[in-house]
């Protein structure tokens, strides 16, 4: 850990007594679904974008416009890229957002627990480098007017190599395992969206720019959709747009190929693109843990042990939130938690 002297990190599988598997913990959870696409022959490659809000305190006079809010975050986030790159992550660079203080780190693709394992260590190191800056940040979905968007990219390799996602002469480039894929995304996102989406404040962020999804929708490098498809022949891959920063990396990338997979397996039919009549995401974490605990799918893809453990997870958030909850409240329960 770059910005802590002397002092390690280690991440690593839980395991009961007899030496079994935590069922429900996140990293065995993404290890099962990558199996599970390794034994129908592919090979997926992940990527990430961590999306995040900093928070300085304003200077007393003046020094607001965006010029000078720029100067004030540049050592922080040069302190980001530094540590990062010392650390076992594999890093393409750091951006700016639309909204003021948002920034993403962009992780390169690869093994999907390697790249989630990445994703965990650098929410770490950007929360701890930003407070030892006197600032603070926050993967909140929307931690105040401006709401972040998250995104998970994928791509798959068979076992002879070449992208079974990509046919240059197909619509949007994509094969028809490719559509297949795209369509098990979106057939099976209101279902995920426990996992997508964990918190109220999670809901806040669908549809609240034109960069946020609200539909169930997919296009050609479309970034309004929530699934986005970037077409480089071998070099396609497929952005999930519906998971948030605030979610936890080894789960959206479990149910993202969980549900691509599923698409593939039982040759899935993509809708339309950017089509009008597309079903909205769920608007509440109370519609969206309804709909998950009582999925056959979740069941039979996930086991018993998972569907129960999150839907209990989003059942507390929902009983914490009460009827009364606002911004204010969700700020104070996920600012620094998120």
């Amino acid at each position: 850990m770059p910005w802590q002297p002397g002092t390690i990190g280690v991440l690593g599988d839980l395991e009961f007594a007899d030496g079994t598997a935590v069922t429900m913990a996140p990293r065995t959870v993404l290890r099962r679904q990558a199996k599970r696409i390794e034994t129908a022959g592919y090979t997926a490659s992940l990527g990430s974008e961590l999306q995040f809000t900093l928070i300085t305190p304003e200077p007393a006079t003046g020094g607001n416009h965006l010029a000078s809010r720029s100067a004030r975050l540049e050592p922080t986030l040069h302190q980001i890229r530094r540590s990062l790159s010392e650390m076992p992550v594999e890093i393409a660079g750091t951006s700016g957002l639309q909204g003021p203080g948002q920034y993403e780190v962009v992780l390169l693709p690869g093994d999907p627990l390697q790249v989630s394992d990445g994703a965990v260590l650098s929410r770490s190191a950007i929360k701890a480098i930003a407070t030892l800056e006197g600032q603070r940040a926050t993967f909140m979905a929307a931690p105040g007017e401006s709401a972040g968007t998250g995104a998970v990219n994928i791509s798959l390799r068979g076992q002879r190599g070449g992208s079974p996602l990509a046919d240059r002469y197909g619509e949007a480039g994509l094969s028809e395992v490719g559509k297949a894929f795209v369509a098990g995304l979106l057939l099976h996102a209101t279902e995920l969206c426990v996992l997508y989406a964990p918190n109220v404040n999670s809901y806040r962020r669908f549809g609240s720019d034109p960069f946020s999804p609200s539909a169930l929708t997919w296009g050609d490098d479309n970034r309004t959709c929530a699934v986005r498809v970037v077409s480089s022949e071998s070099a396609l891959r497929i952005e999930n747009r519906i998971p948030g920063s605030d979610a936890n990396p080894y789960l959206t990338a479990a149910a993202t190929i969980a549900a691509g997979l599923d698409g593939i397996t039982h040759q899935a039919k993509v809708p339309p693109v950017v089509s009008p009549t597309a079903d909205p995401l769920p608007t509440s974490l109370a519609q969206a843990v309804a709909v998950w605990a009582e999925s056959a799918w979740v069941l039979e893809t996930f086991g018993a042990d998972v569907q129960s453990h999150y839907a209990t997870m989003a059942r507390i958030e929902i009983e914490a939130a009460g009827a009364s909850a606002d911004l204010d409240w969700e700020r104070e329960r996920y600012l620094d938690g998120c």
